[in-house]
């Protein structure tokens, strides 16, 4: 293969063993990546980058099947909140465009934290740097492939989890859900599938994350 990029050569450096995978030259999103490889959706990760109120850079790592959770991120880094960058700052931030940003040689240090379920897997893929390139590598070596490199629960919780009824709103929305299932047993549960939004009990309309 003759193209090499920056995540790669840091690898070779480390003597860190991976594979790459090449999808083409199209910037797709992490669930159509992932698909177009074979890849399993829950060991594919994107990268995210976010900032502080202060302009304080941070990246999260995030499966492909799920969102970020912006308070849990902030939290994970000691931060009151934290917000996502503009696309269009991406490149002066990052080194990186919009569709191959990956989590290793970032232009300028940055706090890196993975969601802790890449532990659960055995294999972690992410971008390599590169729109059309992932890097397939085991989690057991994303310690020494990121210095620094964090884990913590920083997605939002399963469409399962949120269809618990924890809280007023989701109790709503369950109650709801029952008498509907009950008039109506061939009835679609409303909801399924999508997130539930707790603060109105109705499906989340708010923008996906998006990989970079």
């Amino acid at each position: 293969m003759d193209v090499k990029t920056n995540p790669m050569r840091h690898l070779d450096k480390l003597g860190i063993p991976y594979k790459v995978n090449c999808y083409g030259d199209a910037a797709l999103g992490g669930m159509e990546v992932a698909e177009a490889l074979g890849e399993g959706p829950s060991e594919a990760f994107k990268t995210l980058v976010t900032q502080s109120k202060e302009k304080a850079y941070y990246v999260f790592v995030v499966p492909v099947t799920g969102e970020l959770d912006l308070k849990k991120a902030a939290a994970s880094v000691g931060e009151k909140s934290v917000s996502m960058i503009k696309s269009a700052d991406l490149l002066s931030v990052t080194g990186y465009v919009h569709g191959g940003c990956s989590p290793m040689c970032i232009k300028r240090p940055m706090k890196v934290v993975v969601d802790s379920s890449a532990n659960d897997h055995g294999r972690f893929y992410v971008s390599a740097g590169k729109i059309g390139y992932q890097i397939e590598m085991s989690p057991s070596d994303i310690l020494k492939a990121i210095p620094g490199v964090r884990f913590a629960d920083i997605k939002k919780p399963s469409d399962r989890q949120h269809r618990i009824c924890t809280d007023g709103a989701i109790s709503h929305a369950c109650h709801r859900t029952s008498i509907l299932t009950a008039t109506a047993r061939t009835k679609a549960v409303p909801g399924m599938g999508t997130a539930w939004n707790a603060s109105n009990s109705i499906k989340a309309k708010g923008t996906r994350s998006r990989s970079v």
